[in-house]
């Protein structure tokens, strides 16, 4: 009989396996316009770069035919002229942290170079490589850097990465940062509608950006930020997010919508109350709904 580190090992192989494969379906076949592939083949000439963050995340999360948000892409070589021409040819612009974002087909490539990353210049992190960008992210569900060149690829992530996607655990890798009520306002987004299980000091952050800037700025903020998040889902978020440190309860905490009610009725039957679905959906992804109704009905068959 296998121990539980043989399994964890497989299973965590088994995942990364799985994120090389969506990538590469990604490049070669959900590219309509090939047009991100085409800009990735003329930066091979000489260049040493890697995707980071947010795209393998969501790939290894979602899969990669959901994804549509930006791209990072750090480079290693400062003077690249080959980087310099290509970039010519393409919509590019100064992003707030002094990298280029440039436009690919439909695409927005945030790019920056390897030692311009924040916390290698803020010194945080003494050692520059792609290796060590996993330790330059505010959240662990960040920490993650597909390194390309003309010969291989290398996939860097923390030992327990993987587990944490599974269990979507979300937590502070490295709490300095640039934007601390930005940092904010995505764990909220991730704690109300990805489904995260948040840290106790992830909590604790978040309440802490409430008492410095208030609870009425944030929730104004990051409706402006995330459309689809509504006023009361924000306010109840933050409502549990306090109740939850007050009582100072163990382990992690996940976002509750009362808008979802289950109830037992008095044969013991459940009862399920859907209230403004057509705001529901408009809050929450459909993953998310139909996830925390099988949870719930798990519980009831543990209570039957």
């Amino acid at each position: 009989m296998m121990n539980s580190k043989i399994i964890k090992t497989k299973k965590r192989n088994r995942i990364k396996s799985n994120l090389l494969s969506r990538f590469d379906k990604f490049v070669y076949e959900m590219i309509e316009d090939r047009e991100l592939l085409k800009f990735t083949r003329e930066l091979k000439p000489g260049a040493k770069y890697a995707i980071f963050g947010g795209m393998l995340r969501d790939f290894s999360l979602y899969g990669h035919k959901e994804f549509t948000s930006d791209i990072d892409v750090v480079v290693q070589q400062k003077e690249n002229t080959n980087l310099i021409n290509v970039l010519k040819k393409y919509n590019t612009k100064i992003n707030s942290l002094g990298g280029l974002r440039v436009k690919v087909g439909k695409w927005v490539l945030d790019i920056w170079h390897l030692e311009n990353t924040w916390a290698f210049k803020e010194g945080l992190i003494k050692e520059y490589s792609f290796k060590s960008l996993v330790n330059t992210t505010f959240f662990n569900w960040d920490a993650i850097v597909l390194e390309l060149d003309n010969k291989e690829r290398r996939l860097y992530c923390k030992k327990n990465y993987f587990n944490d996607l599974e269990r979507r655990y979300l937590t502070i890798n490295l709490e300095m940062n640039p934007n601390p009520r930005g940092v904010a306002y995505r764990a909220l987004k991730h704690f109300i509608m990805n489904d995260a299980n948040i840290s106790y000091s992830l909590a604790q952050y978040i309440n802490n950006q409430v008492e410095i800037y208030g609870k009425e700025n944030i929730i104004n903020n990051i409706i402006l930020k995330q459309g689809k998040l509504s006023l009361n889902l924000v306010n109840m978020a933050l409502e549990q997010i306090k109740k939850y440190l007050e009582e100072k309860q163990t382990g992690s905490i996940k976002f509750i919508n009362p808008q979802l009610e289950l109830k037992f009725n008095e044969d013991n039957y459940l009862n399920v109350k859907m209230e403004n679905v057509e705001k529901i959906e408009n809050s929450l992804s459909k993953v998310v709904q139909i996830k925390y109704v099988k949870e719930q009905l798990q519980l009831l068959d543990r209570h039957l």
